[in-house]
């Protein structure tokens, strides 16, 4: 099968529905990158420089696909960067209050801290969306599971996005 370009594919549209100006239909295409495609990037360069090299590219994964399905068409000439500045697992799961804290605070949970920035077609930021985010350790599963700590990644860039999203789509 022959593949065609966007500039070609409005100019057999054009020609098909009898449009005068092949230029109108070309005008009507998309003029931005990214405008019709989801321009996402997710920079973890500051967990790998604090040697959390496999973690953090689990979790720029998981943050690159939950960021697909928070916003499948993307941002409509913007771009958005996510950049995660900090990722901490509990080392110990299912602590609870009953563990060595006796007050139950922030022995057994995880936190991911990060910023996103939406920027413009110019390249100016438009928007920031500074984020703190804590889940419970236990989140990912069953502590003994081999898969707990991918798990756990999982559900913090999915938390992540989750609230991202709110922030972003409430302005």
């Amino acid at each position: 099968m022959t593949s065609i370009s966007r500039r070609q594919f409005f100019i057999a549209a054009a020609s098909a529905v009898g449009v005068s100006s092949v230029a109108t239909a070309v005008n009507a295409a998309p003029r931005y990158p990214g405008a019709s495609t989801p321009s996402y990037s997710v920079d973890v360069e500051r967990l790998r420089s604090l040697g959390l090299g496999p973690a953090a590219e689990w979790l720029r994964s998981a943050v690159t696909a939950e960021l697909h399905i928070a916003f499948p068409t993307g941002f409509d000439h913007r771009r958005l960067i996510v950049r995660i500045t900090s990722l901490a697992l509990s080392s110990y799961v299912g602590r609870g209050s009953r563990g060595g804290h006796g007050s139950g605070g922030g022995g057994d949970t995880d936190y991911l801290e990060g910023e996103a920035l939406v920027i413009g077609a110019r390249g100016d930021i438009i928007s920031r969306h500074p984020q703190l985010l804590a889940l419970p350790s236990s989140s990912g599963g069953a502590w003994y599971e081999p898969e707990n700590e991918k798990a756990r990644i999982a559900n913090l860039a999915r938390s992540y996005v989750y609230w991202l999203s709110r922030d972003i789509l409430k302005r």
